[in-house]
């Protein structure tokens, strides 16, 4: 019996494989030799691949500890120079002795980039548009290649998704970390003169988070550079329609009753602005 199920595993496909590269054919897959020793071709060669399948678990469970500690650690410096990430707070204080010791925001930033990994993961390409876009117009291939990414496939797990009060105004931080997103896509299309998907993004991100005045403020800038400053004057009076326009009245933590007309100060004096651009154009054309 046993050697009848000896014999038929030797004979397998699945033994053929496996013993290939290890044993010689002529010594396993011979059936005129005695069923022990045929027993212990079978139980090396079973030893061998087990063998080698703890090694390559072993070298990949430490390659991702590694990759892991490092993508923490360019978060660490992130947070270091006041960006919003998550990160280790274990490892904020030597992210700070860092910064501090190399005392260079561009050469933090690198370091980080460099930590931070290939941009396999969603919180590779999350971390690596915020660096990439802080590191300017230089990057922006690089910040639009990994926001776009980032943009069509999973978000990164670990972001805050609470709905939570600011100022009297609900704010979905889940929301908001994607209108960042398309925030930094766009001013990096914008830097490399892709004035339509710039516009298109800022757009989106306005649509996402409907009570920041930043974005509206950009689109009239973009449209001022393409289509010219009555068309992004226009634009910015039509925001006036907005219900953010209006101030938001609440009471804070305190008990004090308070207002937020950030919204409405922001346009009103981009508005201004555009006006005095306009009139300085107007006057040179006299």
């Amino acid at each position: 019996m046993g050697s009848s199920l000896v014999n038929n595993f030797i004979n397998s496909r699945a033994f053929e494989g496996k013993t290939r590269c290890r044993l010689p054919l002529k010594i396993c897959l011979s059936r005129s030799l005695p069923v022990p020793f045929e027993r212990i071709c079978v139980i090396i060669s079973l030893q061998l691949i087990a063998a080698r399948m703890i090694h390559s678990r072993k070298r990949m469970i430490q390659m991702n500890s590694r990759t892991k500690l490092d993508f923490e650690r360019a978060a660490a410096l992130f947070w270091a120079l006041a960006g919003e990430i998550p990160h280790d707070p274990g490892l904020e204080r030597t992210a700070s002795e860092k910064v501090k010791e190399w005392n260079s925001r561009e050469k933090t930033l690198r370091r980080a980039a460099e930590l931070c990994g290939e941009g396999d993961t969603p919180e590779q390409k999350y971390l690596l548009t915020k660096l990439y876009s802080w590191m300017g117009a230089e990057y922006a291939e690089k910040t639009i290649r990994f926001a776009s990414s980032y943009l069509s496939g999973e978000p990164w797990i670990k972001l805050p998704r609470a709905t939570v009060r600011q100022d009297g105004i609900s704010v979905n931080q889940e929301i908001a970390a994607r209108a960042s997103i398309f925030s930094d896509l766009a001013l990096a299309q914008m830097q490399r003169g892709e004035s339509s998907p710039a516009l298109a993004n800022y757009s989106e991100a306005y649509r996402l988070e409907p009570y920041n005045a930043m974005y509206p403020v950009k689109i009239a800038d973009l449209l001022a550079l393409t289509r010219g400053v009555e068309e992004a004057l226009e634009y910015l009076r039509n925001q006036k329609s907005s219900a953010y326009y209006r101030p938001v009245r609440y009471t804070d933590e305190r008990g004090v009753r308070r207002e937020n007309d950030t919204f409405r100060q922001l346009l009103d004096a981009h508005i201004r602005k555009m006006e005095a651009r306009k009139a300085a154009l107007e006057q040179s054309i006299r």
